[in-house]
């Protein structure tokens, strides 16, 4: 459909006073189909609107009228537009707040047509730790660092049976943690929910994730903590599982590279100049700007700080 609208007209448009159509005249690289007073609306216009509305909703503007009710929006866009000028509107930070998101959608649509497949699987294999999740139960007995050798002995004896009752009997697993587990876990059986490898401290991750098979026990590990033994519940790894995240992952990155390039680019092509002193004069920012950047401008919106903190959880 897209490439035959090159040559869609709406010849009442465009007649003279004997009634005959007037051959369309070039505007730039596209054809005019309408005009709004002096303003020429030429087929790319309608081009890039239809491109956007099939984005959303695919093949479904294929008949004149639909194109020719496009048209009509696009005329009624600019009738508005203009209006909205006379009032000053395109000097407020809300209509420049909403021409950025125009524009970052459109580097959206951009970045998601570059993420392949292959690059999806590729930066899978080098993240899986972000990506894949397990469940678990555990049980654990605390000690304290102040704790003798023999307490300690003793502790890692009795969870040491627990873990042989439970290799022969892997159902009381539950049961066990309830009676038996020292932590919140415990009310719900011991029950963990789903985790990536790097919520966890790293030896407690390293004994999970070695777990393969549904109700497979560990051995008893050592952690800050305490003393564990994991039972696995639940397997999420693998790229089915996380293939639409990782895009989605992705393109937020590939679009905050490319924000970040174009508003570093702007800014070399003009002489910017901070005045400190009339700043220093304004009066205190409100309280709820003060304390949330955020209510003003969205994280999605600023230019992205490299890299992330990640917080380490105890199981």
């Amino acid at each position: 459909m897209m490439k035959h609208l090159c040559y869609f007209c709406v010849p009442m448009l465009f007649t003279a006073c004997n009634n005959k159509p007037i051959p369309p005249k070039m505007l730039g690289p596209g054809m005019i189909i309408a005009s709004v007073g002096d303003r020429k609306i030429s087929d790319k216009e309608l081009l890039d609107h239809i491109q956007v509305i099939e984005s959303k909703t695919p093949q479904v503007l294929s008949t004149h009228p639909q194109k020719k009710d496009l048209l009509n929006e696009l005329i009624n866009l600019d009738l508005l537009y203009e209006e909205a000028k006379k009032g000053g509107i395109q000097n407020s930070f809300e209509f420049k707040a909403r021409m950025a998101d125009i524009l970052v959608e459109r580097l959206v649509r951009d970045s998601d047509a570059k993420i392949t497949d292959d690059r999806i699987a590729r930066y899978y294999q080098s993240h899986k730790k972000d990506y894949d999740q397990i469940s678990a139960r555990h049980i654990i007995t605390k000690f304290e660092s102040s704790d003798s050798a023999d307490i300690k002995r003793s502790k890692y004896e009795e969870i040491s049976r627990w873990q042989a009752d439970l290799l022969k009997a892997p159902d009381n697993f539950s049961e066990y943690a309830s009676k038996y587990s020292q932590d919140g876990s415990a009310r719900n059986g011991g029950d963990l929910g789903y985790f990536p490898y790097v919520q966890m401290v790293p030896e407690f991750s390293e004994a999970a994730f070695k777990l393969k098979k549904i109700s497979e026990i560990s051995p008893v590990i050592q952690t800050k903590f305490g003393y564990h033994i994991i039972q696995l519940t639940g397997d999420k790894r693998g790229l089915e599982f996380h293939k639409d995240q990782i895009k989605k992952d992705l393109v937020r990155s590939q679009r905050q590279v490319s924000l970040r390039k174009l508003v570093a680019k702007l800014r070399s092509e003009q002489n910017i100049e901070i005045y400190e002193d009339n700043l220093k004069k304004l009066s205190p920012l409100p309280d709820i700007i003060s304390q949330d950047p955020d209510a003003v401008l969205p994280k999605d919106h600023m230019i992205p700080n490299p890299g992330k903190d990640k917080t380490e959880t105890s199981p």
